[in-house]
């Protein structure tokens, strides 16, 4: 799966078709991509909800930003990609529920201030119809069909949702899961009631870093939605009723769950260490063992472990400032580690990578560049990585080689230095090997029907206890 909403949510038709091409040319299977609801919300920033105004008509969102969204997923489907439609926030601010106490010291994000289940649910209706397989646009042509959707985007950060945590009686609640809780319940309803009942909805979108009190870490807040403490016990007292618990809680209707697994500004090794109630590649375990306890309450079916990986990617420099970046080389060897570490986890669904291109003009500001291209275009050594993924674990007296040619059948040959070592059969586009230990770096190389795709050159690796 690939997200970059940049360049796939595109205003120019030409910047989209290119974007769409290259990524289906890359053997991208899906695209990942996040509706804002106040870039469709009638009145998006007055205070009161738009009178006369049936919310769940997809006609009463901004046409010109549905035209966007609609081309996006006509142009996947017609490319045979699916698209995974994420419904988030920033609200409107009629739909924030805030009182001016909560306004002043926790709603500084506009649009995250306790969003409204009720008027979400709305939103998600018209979302729903519009993308129902069946709906036409006002010129009368048909949109095609969305059978994949999440709920929000990274709830346990406050730039999404606010506030976050608060005290009660001494002790932090992650406040947050229970308003996330209700946009969960409100959003799968509305999806399921309008053409959408068999198809796929994914619970969290969750980001991977926690601690203080503007982020929640991933562990704490999947376990407070699901009214647990620490141990898989059930939230009560002053604590459970600050996160919404009941005796018995409904059941979330959702088919898997995503996360986001960055590292700490996406420029640490994928197995750097992590704080222990954060979740990176490191520790994914970590989130599976809560998913079980979210089983255990009966408020998770067991169906909907599985995790969806729907962004990661690593920071680059060039282009990124120094410290929010790693060297090029460094960048193309992580995200394959990345891919590898997934593709061992039995319980891991989806890959995907964040982004295509990168941002301009942002190299001298404090964020990430995680494109396989630069922003005029010109691709870095991550993209030729992306398209050959190779990595080699060095496992003593034997190496383990696993790699792939994305999107591609047949055969791809391993050399080791020079010297070709074996070649191997492609499954679904991927493989893995054992060889005898060797000397030297490896490499992959890929011909067929003309194109010759290679791989990165890589040396072993070890790789800590347990992977």
């Amino acid at each position: 799966m690939f997200q970059d909403d940049r360049l796939l949510q595109n205003s120019d038709p030409a910047i989209q078709t290119q974007a769409l091409d290259d990524l289906k040319a890359a053997g991208v299977k899906a695209v990942h991509t996040v509706i804002l609801w106040n870039n469709l919300a009638p009145s998006p920033t007055k205070a009161s909800v738009p009178s006369g105004v049936d919310l769940t008509d997809p006609n009463s969102y901004d046409a010109n930003y549905w035209v966007r969204v609609d081309r996006l997923v006509n142009g996947a489907n017609a490319r045979g990609m699916q698209v995974l439609m994420s419904i988030a926030g920033p609200a409107p601010r009629w739909a924030e529920r805030c009182n001016s106490f909560e306004r002043s010291h926790y709603g500084k994000e506009a649009g995250t201030c306790k969003p409204s289940a009720k008027l979400y649910g709305q939103f998600a209706t018209a979302v729903g119809k519009r993308y129902d397989g069946t709906f036409k646009d006002g010129l009368g042509n048909s949109i095609g069909k969305v059978k994949r959707f999440s709920i929000w985007n990274e709830p346990d950060l406050n730039s999404w949702i606010s506030p976050q945590i608060i005290k009660v009686r001494g002790k932090k609640v992650s406040v947050a899961a229970r308003t996330y809780r209700d946009l969960v319940y409100a959003g799968t309803k509305a999806l399921r009631a309008n053409g959408h009942r068999r198809d796929q909805i994914l619970l969290g979108e969750t980001a991977p870093i926690g601690q203080g009190s503007s982020r929640t870490a991933p562990v704490v807040f999947y376990q407070t939605l699901f009214c647990i403490n620490s141990k898989g016990r059930k939230l009560g007292g002053r604590v459970g009723r600050a996160a919404g618990c009941k005796s018995r809680m409904k059941r979330l209707d959702v088919n898997g769950v995503a996360h986001h697994p960055y590292t700490k500004r996406a420029v640490q090794n994928p197995l750097a260490k992590q704080h222990s109630t954060d979740v990176t590649m490191a520790n994914l375990g970590r989130l599976t063992k809560v998913l079980k306890q979210g089983v255990h309450r009966r408020i998770l079916k067991s169906s909907a472990t599985g995790l969806y990986l729907t962004e990661y990617g690593v920071s680059s420099r060039p282009p990124a400032k120094t410290g929010y970046g790693v060297p090029l080389s460094r960048q193309a060897e992580w995200i394959n580690e990345f891919e590898y570490l997934a593709y061992k986890n039995r319980k891991v669904k989806t890959v995907t990578q964040f982004q295509l291109e990168d941002d301009a003009g942002l190299s001298k500001t404090k964020t990430f560049q995680t494109g396989l291209r630069f922003a005029d275009g010109k691709n870095k050594p991550a993209f030729a990585a992306y398209l050959v993924p190779l990595f080699v674990q060095n496992r003593g007296k034997k190496f383990t080689i696993w790699g792939g040619v994305r999107g591609k059948s047949g055969r791809v040959t391993i050399y080791n230095g020079r010297k070709k070592i074996k070649t191997v059969r492609l499954r679904r586009g991927y493989f893995m090997t054992t060889v005898k230990k060797r000397r030297g770096h490896w490499r992959l190389q890929y011909k067929s029907g003309g194109v010759t795709l290679k791989s990165r050159s890589a040396a072993a690796r070890r790789l800590p206890k347990g992977f």
